[in-house]
C-alpha cells in the first residue's frame, strides 16, 4: 500500500484535498537516522513501522474536519 491511499481515505472521509495532506513522522520514531520524506509514492511497508500503528491527524484550528456526507 501507497502512503497515497492513506490520503485517498482522507479525503474520502473528510473531504481534504490530498494536497493539503502531509504524513510525517512515522520512521523518524523508529529508525534512528532516516531524514527521506514520505512522499505519496511512499511504500508503507518500507517505513518498517510497528504492527499496530494509530495515525494522527492534525490541521489548524480553522478547517472543518466534519465528515463527508456520502
Amino acid at each position: 500500500m501507497l502512503a497515497a491511499a492513506i490520503k485517498t481515505a482522507l479525503h474520502s472521509e473528510l473531504g481534504v484535498p490530498p494536497c493539503r495532506q502531509e504524513l510525517c513522522g512515522w520512521k523518524q520514531n523508529h529508525i534512528n537516522g532516516y531524514e527521506t520524506r514520505i512522499t505519496d509514492d511512499t511504500v508503507l511497508s518500507s517505513l518498517q513501522l510497528p504492527q499496530r500503528t494509530h495515525l494522527f491527524l492534525v490541521a489548524p484550528d480553522h478547517v472543518n474536519l466534519t465528515p463527508v456526507d456520502g
